[in-house]
Formats: C-alpha cells, structure tokens, sequence
C-alpha cells in the first residue's frame, strides 16, 4: 500500500500544539459540525477512522525508522526486553514522552499493567507513571473529542489534511485509552489493599485538579469513597475534596450536586452519610459572586437530608412496636447484641443531626435577605422538632439556629425563649459537651431579649440550677448573671427585693356558715387532723402553699424555708388539700400540679413570662455565698454587695478539677488550645464570655 504524505516523526513535540495549528491553518473558521443525516455522517466517521488507523501505523513505522537507529532508543529496548517491571516502567515511560503519537503500544502495555488482575504491587509504579504522562504531556487543557464531533468535510486531501486527521484520529485513541485507565483507578479505589486505595484516591484528585477530561466520573468516584467502610478511607476522600474546593472554588456547585447524589441513594449508610455532611459543611462560603446561592444550595440539602432522616427514625419507631408484639425472649445475648447496636445507631444518629446543623449554622449567614425568608418559614417547625430531641447537643444546636435567624429577621419569638427555658432543667445543660456554647447561647438570649419578666425568669432558674453543679459550672453561670445585670440595671432591684405574699395578690376567701349549734371539732395538735377538721376555714394564701405536693426536692425546700424573710410570715399554718385544689383551678391552663412559691413565684410554668420571678428575690445568692469552693462564694458576695464580677478568664477551663489538681501539685495548669472544626474554615470559639 502507497504511503500517504505525513508530517516528520519527530521527537519532543507536543501533539496537541501541533494539531492546533494545523486546525487553524485548514478549517479556520469552519469548525462548527453540521449533521444534516446522522446515518450518512456515522458511516463518514467510520471512513475516516479507517484513514485514520493506516496513517497511525504509518507514522509509527516512520519513527521506528528513523529513531530506531540512535544509541538511547536501543537501550530503551533493551530494557523492554530483558528489564525488570519497574526497569520497563521507566522505559515505556520514556518511549511515550518521546513521541506518544508514535508510541501508542508503549501506552497500551503501561494500561495492561494498571488493569492486570495480578502483580499488584507493579500496578502501583504502572499508576504513577501514567498519571505523570496523561498530566505533563498527553492531555491538553481541554476535553478531548472524537472524529464524531469534528469537521471531517472540510479536511482537504494532502499533507497537511492527512497530518491534521492523524491528530485527531489519536485524540480519539487517547480518550478511550483515558477512559480505561479511569476505569482502573474506580477499581483500585475498591481494592482490599489500603495502599493501592490511598494511591488511585491522591491519582484521581490530581487529575481532577489539573486536567478537565472525565471530571464527572473522577468526581464521583471521589465522591464515592465518602462512604468507604474504612473511617480513614472516608477522611481520605474529604481531605481531598476539601482541597480540591481550595484549588478550584468555582466547581463548588457541581462538587454539591454530586455529593447530594450520594446522599440520597438507596439504602446509604449512616457513616456514609455522615461524612458526606461533615465535609459539605466544611465548603467556603463567601458574600460574593455564586456565594449565597451555594449557601442557599447547602442549606436545602440540608433540610432534605433531614426531613428524610425524621421520617426514617418515625419509620423504625414503627417497626420496633410491631417487632415487640409478636418477637418472642429468645436470649440475653441476642437482646444484648440488638440493645448495642440500636444504641450506636442512635449515636450516629446525633452526630449526623449535630454535623447537619453545624452546617446550616455555616451556611446561613450566607443566603441572601430576599430568599432567607421563604427558607424560615418552610424549616423552622423542623428546627423545633429537633430542639426536643433527646440528644441535648442536637438540641442546643438547633435552639443556636434558631437564635441566629431571629437575630437576622430581629424577630424575637416566644416559642424559641420556651424551649432554651425548657433545656435549663436538663440534666445534661451543664454535663455535655457543648456547655460552652449553651451558656453562649444563654447570655446572648437574655441580653437580647427586651422581656424583662422572662429575662428575671431565666435569672431564677439559673441560679436554681447553679446551686446543684460543680463548682465551674457554678461560676460560669454567675458571671453569665453579671454579664446580663450589666445590661439590664432593673435586674439589681429584683435580685435584692422582699419577697412579699400579698404584694399585687388578689385574696379569695369562702363564706362560712354560722351554726351555733354545730359543736366544735375537737382540738388535735397534729397539723394533718387540723387540716382535716377544718374544711370550712379556707384563707387561700401563698406563702401556705409551699410545702403541699412540691415538686422540687427536699433540699430545696430546706433552703427556701431558710432563707425567708421577715416580711414572708410563717409556714407552718395549717393547709387543706381543697384549698389547694380550688386555688390551682384559678392558675393558667396547661398547668398540672402548679404550686407557687411566696411572692406569687411559679417554678414550674411553662412559659417564662408568666411565672412572676420579678417579684421574688434572689435568695439563691445566699446559699452561694457560703458555698465551700472560694471562687463560687467570693462571685455570689460580689453580686450580692451590688457590684459586677471582673474576671478575664474561662471559668469552665480555669476552675475545673484537672486544673485544680495541677495547681495543688505545684505545675503550671496545661494551657486549653482550640483547634478549629475543619482545615478548610476552622470554626470560630463560642464567646460566651467578654
């Protein structure tokens, strides 16, 4: 066969340079494709692959004769031949960056050894070379296109019209070539070996981070290993894409759209999903260009995944009833092996709540005014769904959330000062992880709030809390109290007032019957057959409430009766349980089993407001004041002499026990460092404290 006219074989050149400017030279402007009938244009492009083939095999005999010859072109076959497999690694390496038009075989055998299902550990050196040749001199910086999607009409038949379908021809070999290779890599990523792993997941980031070619399919094979078995694996791949966003922040969108694929496939895994969260929560938002609405992308992921995780945990509550009316007791180790298991599916569960939260958190400041509006009222009934849930971090953030959209919208609600009132009597308030930032969020609460009945609520209830935590805790809310005196002076009034009775209390009493002729009860010093033969004397008072049914414990109740004042009267009149009855009638609906307190007090309301702390003291600085650790008790004489606490450093760091032991054995107290949330954004530490 008749060779046809071709370019010079020759060595160093960069195929798509060349083929760059020969386009320009033979089409010019004429590069748009037009396809009048698809049939015809296939069998077209069927003929010019053919063409196509013969002028590539022509080219590589061409060089085979031209640098055969020479003395480094005879060692590099040689050490084909007769080399180890890293020795012809190396050798087909360089055959390639000679001249890869010519060396299409050198590319095939380098594949061969990335696909083989065996030698693995030569697959390894297989994947770095050609990850190093498709990057330095085999992809341009573009996408690769086939003869399908090129003017094959307009090529002229000579030489520079056959050189230019070479070129193209072999665009089209490297693009399935490319593909194969892609192929491997999703396969290695899927290996049992760690190392082979680690390898094609730092390969696929380099070349989504250089080379646009098959960025979809690295993508999401990327994306993919978010939920790898492996934890290290799974932080691998976030590391990856976190850098990934640092190199090229205009595919944040894209990067979003892949991983909401991966959050919603069938039958996903919590830890899958977990860390497919925690790394979208990481993305940098900013107020610029595409900024709010990637924010705004975030956050409708974010109430999607939720909605879907509520109706998954009401869908598994449903499962466990029926599951318990018709599962018989088979055994202590199969009940113990379910127990853990649900347990660790519930901890997932919270850490998935939590990490989606931190994210909406993130990601809120960021939407623009105009749409964030439409995004509180379509998700705020879910926030509060998760303010009751019986993870108390989950709710705290969620309570966080919802402090800052009313701070953005400066609408105060109701509903929101409930349920942080609610949380205080939580055990976990102050036993959790994220005391710091619920004492954050209380202070930040009370010097917003313009309420000064329900601020003098929260005050109360602190200091019923305080009274029961560890010494730092104690503190932490003590300085937390000064910090709210600060900025509501009219606190200082109520903090030192007496608790009076019958101060703006309205008295209701019954109208006896006279009967001279009824004989009097008989006289019994016992008060409970007092109370039980004088059922007509009804004088509802409150300070004869305090002790019948209270709900709060008996060393509460021990100090309240030892700190009344003067102006209080005495507790120990007899009571009737029908004056307690009536009275609770003239209380607010929704109140089971209210009793008040002197002073109209009601511990137990459910709205703050409503509970008229203004009119009670704050005798709870006065059991403090003689607490035995020195800190609590020199900050509750503080405020109880009338002045604010000075202190500059972290309560809850500085007077907790570890650093009381150190001190008590004369070392330094280890310095608290705080390391941010993620590489790419580190979260700011919750000042809590100024």
């Amino acid at each position: 066969m008749a060779k046809l006219p071709l370019v010079k074989a020759s060595p160093s050149g960069v195929w798509y340079v060349d083929a760059a400017e020969l386009e320009d030279k033979i089409i010019g402007e004429k590069k748009n494709v037009e396809i009048k009938n698809l049939d015809e244009w296939k069998k077209k492009v069927e003929k010019k692959k053919e063409m196509g083939e013969r002028l590539l095999a022509q080219y590589a005999m061409d060089y085979e004769s031209s640098r055969g010859q020479s003395g480094d072109i005879k060692m590099v076959l040689t050490t084909l031949r007769s080399g180890t497999a890293a020795d012809k690694v190396s050798a087909f390496s360089v055959m390639i960056g000679d001249n890869p038009t010519a060396n299409l075989k050198s590319l095939d055998a380098l594949l061969g050894m990335v696909t083989a299902k065996v030698g693995k550990r030569h697959a390894l050196a297989g994947v770095e070379a050609l990850k190093e040749l498709f990057v330095s001199s085999l992809l341009p910086d573009r996408k690769l296109k086939t003869l399908f999607q090129r003017p094959i009409d307009h090529i002229p038949d000579n030489k520079d019209g056959y050189s230019l379908l070479l070129f193209w021809y072999w665009e089209e070999c490297l693009k399935q070539r490319y593909e194969r290779y892609i192929a491997s890599l999703e396969e290695a990523s899927r290996d049992v070996l760690d190392i082979l792993k680690d390898k094609a997941l730092k390969t696929v980031y380099v070349l989504l981070k250089c080379k646009p070619e098959q960025e979809r399919r690295l993508l999401a094979a990327l994306v993919n290993k978010l939920g790898d078995p492996k934890n290290k694996v799974a932080f691998n791949a976030d590391y990856h894409l976190s850098k990934l966003l640092a190199d090229h922040s205009n595919m944040k969108a894209v990067v979003i759209d892949e991983v909401d694929n991966f959050l919603f496939r069938p039958h996903l895994g919590l830890r899958a999903k977990y860390h497919a969260v925690n790394f979208l929560s990481q993305v940098r938002l900013s107020h610029r260009g595409d900024g709010p609405k990637v924010a705004k992308r975030l956050i409708d992921v974010y109430f999607a995944l939720f909605k879907v995780l509520i109706s998954e945990a009401g869908d598994g509550r449903m499962m466990n009833k029926k599951s318990e009316g018709h599962k018989e007791v088979s055994g202590t180790s199969k009940e113990k092996k379910e127990k853990d298991s649900s347990e660790s599916h519930i901890e997932m569960d919270s850490r998935l709540l939590s990490a989606l939260l931190t994210g909406v958190n993130r990601a809120f400041p960021f939407v623009s005014s105009d749409e964030a509006d439409d995004l509180i009222q379509a998700h705020t009934p879910v926030l509060f769904q998760l303010v009751h849930s019986s993870n108390f971090n989950v709710g705290v953030q969620a309570l966080m959330l919802l402090d800052k959209i009313s701070a953005k919208n400066h609408i105060v609600s109701d509903r929101f000062y409930r349920a942080l009132y609610a949380k205080l009597l939580l055990p976990a308030a102050m036993n959790s992880s994220k005391e710091e930032m619920f004492i954050g969020l209380l202070l930040r609460a009370m010097k917003n709030d313009v309420n000064v009945k329900r601020v003098a609520a929260f005050s109360k209830r602190l200091l019923q809390v305080t009274i029961q935590q560890q010494p730092q805790y104690a503190c932490g809310c003590l300085f937390l109290l000064s910090e709210v005196l600060k900025s509501r002076p009219t606190l200082w009034n109520m903090m030192l007032q007496s608790e009076s009775a019958d101060e703006d209390l309205e008295h209701f009493e019954d109208i006896t019957e006279e009967d001279e002729n009824r004989p009097n009860p008989p006289k019994r010093t016992d008060n409970a057959s007092e109370v039980a033969q004088e059922p007509n004397h009804l004088q509802i008072r409150n300070h004869s409430l305090q002790e019948d049914g209270s709900s709060t414990s008996e060393s509460e109740d021990d100090s309240l009766q030892a700190n009344v004042s003067p102006a209080r009267g005495g507790l120990d009149e007899p009571k009737d349980s029908r004056l307690l009855a009536g009275f609770n009638k003239l209380l607010p609906e929704g109140s089971n089993e209210k009793h008040l307190l002197p002073g109209g007090y009601d511990p137990r309301h459910r709205e703050p407001s409503f509970s008229n702390a203004d009119r009670v003291s704050w005798w709870e600085l006065m059991v403090l004041a003689s607490h035995a650790h020195p800190s609590v008790a020199t900050m509750a004489r503080t405020l109880l002499s009338g002045a604010t606490i000075v202190y500059n450093g972290n309560p809850l760091n500085d007077l907790s026990l570890n650093a009381f032991l150190d001190k008590f054995m004369e070392k330094k107290p280890k310095q608290s460092t705080w390391h941010g949330a993620s590489q790419i954004e580190p979260a700011k530490k919750v000042s809590c404290y100024r």
